[in-house]
């Protein structure tokens, strides 16, 4: 169960990155990642997905997303990178890192502090980086269901790529950057484990501004399903639906819904 609970948090990630390229800035789902109850020591897992055409349509996405974890005690390091590369447009090309420290006072309340850096031209982002704090209880831990809630406080800078963002006449600042903006980021995840091989994951992410918390918030919804095929590799399916309340000017939408399948080998 522990093998099959590492892979399958691992591999969920993946899906996010089939999220909306356009949004004016994506809440990247990295508790799939962290809330992995690790083994002392070093482990890790990759996990990939392709997407290749030819015929009347010619096209090649390649995605990858490469996880480290080191526990001593209480102590847990992570460290998160993935990439995704599309040969023909420039815009799907997207580069997004994660390190966060964990520290278990008790059984159920754990402190944590992360950082973030992501590029994603297709959203029109040079650049995006955030530090944050806060406190993880764990509100459910049984032997098929565990459900988590935390808070945590963000300072958030963006820069705005104005060569990719085309500003309509009523909105000429469009492109302006929004600079440091604090934000506060509270989520809620739960799994159920199904079978030994199989095992549902729902997260639900709120994120809003604090100086304007009813007019600029972002949500997301992510529900995941994933099979362990062998000890070292799952497969995952994973639903993601995603908003954000004030989104870049030139966006025609403001919310995003994404279906993806993923292969993870884990070590």
């Amino acid at each position: 169960m522990e093998n099959f609970r590492l892979a399958l948090w691992a591999g969920s990630f993946v899906a996010l990155l089939a999220m909306a390229k356009p949004a004016a800035a994506d809440i990247v789902n990295v508790i799939s990642v962290v809330s992995v109850e690790a083994e002392e020591g070093l482990s890790g897992s990759v996990t990939g997905a392709v997407d290749f055409r030819r015929g009347n349509t010619t096209r090649l996405i390649l995605s990858a997303a490469p996880v480290l974890r080191y526990r001593q005690g209480e102590h847990l390091f992570l460290s998160y990178g993935s990439g995704e590369y599309d040969e023909d447009n420039d815009t799907v090309r997207k580069i997004f890192g994660h390190a966060r420290y964990r520290h278990a006072f008790t059984e159920q309340l754990t402190g944590e502090v992360f950082t973030q850096h992501e590029t994603n031209p297709g959203r029109g982002q040079e650049y995006r980086g955030l530090v944050g704090v806060g406190p993880l209880y764990q509100l459910v831990d049984r032997d098929h269901v565990r459900l988590a809630g935390a808070l945590a406080y963000m300072l958030e800078y963006e820069l705005v790529d104005e060569t990719t963002v085309t500003c309509p006449p009523e909105v000429p600042d469009c492109a302006d950057d929004p600079g440091l903006q604090h934000r506060l980021s509270a989520y809620l995840t739960g799994s159920y484990a199904i079978a030994d091989n199989l095992q549902v994951v729902e997260t639900l992410y709120l994120q809003p501004l604090v100086t304007d918390p009813a007019g600029d918030f972002r949500l997301l919804n992510d529900a995941q399903i994933s099979v362990l095929l062998t000890k070292f590799l799952a497969f995952n399916n994973a639903l993601t639906v995603a908003y954000d309340s004030a989104p870049n000017p030139t966006i025609n939408k403001n919310y995003d819904i994404a279906l993806k399948s993923s292969i993870t080998l884990q070590f």
